[in-house]
């Protein structure tokens, strides 16, 4: 198994890209105050399969870079936590 990820912002990847790309249909709207709409996407792969055993996407505001410490740990929880539902092999 082979575990893949992408991250971007909305001016790089729009949502219908991201449904092409994922077949996940995303909803949240952005909110231009609380900055751009980021994504991240966690995909888990077979050694042979083409198409992802476990995946998951998040969206949410985002200033580009994530500078601030809390702003650091919180990104790193919210990876936690899209992982804790990841099925045992």
């Amino acid at each position: 198994m082979h575990l893949d990820f992408g991250i971007a912002t909305e001016n790089a990847m729009n949502d219908e890209q991201i449904f092409e790309s994922t077949q996940i249909a995303t909803g949240i709207q952005g909110d231009s105050q609380k900055g751009e709409k980021g994504s991240i996407y966690i995909a888990v792969f077979d050694s042979v399969g083409a198409f992802p055993r476990w995946r998951a996407l998040a969206q949410g505001p985002t200033d580009q870079r994530v500078k601030d410490s809390a702003e650091r740990e919180e990104l790193k929880n919210l990876i936690g936590s899209m992982l804790d539902d990841l099925p045992p092999r």
